[in-house]
């Protein structure tokens, strides 16, 4: 080989084996890690409202939220030992709750009320009862109740009863039973539900009502059809019963009704505030009210 082309053979070598070290030296790229999604816990009765928040605020916002229930409970206990980011809590907390969050976080319980959640009360059209008690209800529907015959209930009631309410687990379901199926006044503890007729949703309970003479079945408000109408609602015996109505459910004389809250352990900051902001806007409260639910009136945007 002559010696212009031995320099430039060493030339290429020199450049080839320095961009092989420099190629081997660098790191390969891994794969990116997905996000890791805001976590969700708490109230089974909020777990549907609480996953089309998710999906709404996740198209809007690109984070990723992750949902889940098991109750107003367990969501305390899993922002307290943080494994939540936030807890949707059907009820108002208790001091002990606060409390324990307090040791836990070092932070404050932030209470983020968003609304109410209410079961209508419907009969057939033709039945003369206009009102009924939480203790007539549980005597309907819980297992154990002694109520068969409408006569039982008022005095201008006569025939039987046919009780039905929706076939799966739901919200709805789960929001009656908060209410009106406690082992006793005092009690933590709930009834289950007595066999009856199951229903596949709400429309479906109201149709069965209206052609049943004396059928009675629960939905949320905004399902009247003819040949239904609306039972008024007491506490107890003997007190004043009224309409489910946002005005009645806000002020809290209808007592089918809970609250809807969101717990942060402290004032929410980053993508834990864009979903709580997202829930309180226009958008959020109108999710509310296609469901069925009664949303705060706090819109924030």
């Amino acid at each position: 080989m002559n010696r212009p082309n031995f320099l430039l053979a060493s030339v290429v070598a020199l450049i080839a084996g320095g961009l092989g070290a420099g190629c081997e030296q660098k790191p390969a790229a891994g794969p990116v890690p997905p996000p890791v999604p805001v976590s969700i816990i708490g109230s089974d009765l909020m777990v549907e409202i609480a996953q089309t928040f998710s999906e709404s605020a996740e198209r809007k916002y690109g984070i990723k939220y992750e949902v889940m229930g098991g109750g107003s409970s367990v969501g305390i206990s899993a922002l307290g030992n943080g494994s939540a980011a936030i807890a949707c809590v059907a009820r108002e907390v208790t001091d002990d709750e606060r409390l324990a969050i307090r040791a836990a976080r070092g932070k404050e319980l932030v209470a983020h009320q968003i609304g109410w959640d209410a079961n209508a009360v419907w009969v057939n059209s033709a039945n003369p009862i206009e009102e009924i008690s939480i203790p007539d209800l549980g005597e309907i529907f819980a297992d154990g109740g002694s109520y068969n015959d409408w006569s039982q209930v008022s005095v201008k009631g006569s025939g039987g009863i046919v009780s039905f309410m929706k076939s799966s687990c739901s919200g709805i379901r789960d929001g009656f039973r908060l209410v009106a199926m406690k082992a006793s006044p005092t009690a933590k503890g709930y009834r289950d539900y007595r066999p009856m007729r199951g229903a596949g949703g709400s429309k479906e309970i109201v149709d069965l009502c209206a052609e049943t003479p004396g059928g009675i079945g629960y939905t949320r408000p905004g399902y009247a059809s003819s040949g239904v109408k609306a039972l008024r609602v007491s506490r107890d015996l003997g007190e004043t019963a009224v309409e489910a109505t946002q005005e009645n459910v806000e002020n809290g004389s209808y007592p089918l009704a809970v609250s809807l809250y969101l717990y942060t352990a402290g004032e929410p900051t980053g993508d834990v505030k864009k979903f709580v902001d997202f829930v309180r806007s226009a958008e959020g409260r109108k999710l509310m009210v296609d469901d069925g639910m009664f949303p705060a009136d706090a819109a924030t945007k």
